[in-house]
């Protein structure tokens, strides 16, 4: 039997919760995200890379509810943990575009085409990494 403070366990969590986020379930999902995130943070530290998956699982969640503001703040944590890992790399670029969304959401366009410019310099770096490979 897996314990509760298991990295394996944080991973199902998060695998729960994206299945229920899926199906519409928020309130459930909000749980196994915030659980997994919770988990992930105690054993390997807040700014681990693997924080970043139910961060930004939080940050969809919420924008899909609505609640632009508080996802901007999740979507804005997992970009700043990837791109401090990863650098360019397409997560860090999604969990970008998706904090773009969200200040746009919430009438901060000035400071979401700052980042779209980055972006755009993100992704043409990776396409070029990719025609490369």
């Amino acid at each position: 039997m897996l314990c509760t403070e298991h990295c394996h366990t944080a991973g199902s969590s998060n695998n729960l919760a994206e299945a229920r986020h899926a199906l519409v379930q928020f309130y459930e999902s909000q749980k196994y995200y915030t659980s997994s995130w919770q988990t992930f943070e105690k054993i390997f530290g807040a700014e681990h890379p693997i924080n970043a998956h139910p961060i930004h699982g939080l940050g969809k969640l919420l924008s899909d509810k609505g609640d632009y503001a508080i996802a901007s703040e999740f979507f804005e944590s997992a970009f700043t943990i990837r791109h401090k890992a990863f650098g360019d790399h397409p997560e860090t670029a999604q969990s970008l575009e998706e904090y773009c969304k969200t200040l746009e959401a919430v009438g901060q366009k000035e400071k979401a085409a700052k980042l779209r410019e980055q972006l755009t310099e993100m992704k043409a770096t990776l396409a070029e990494k990719a025609e490369a490979n």
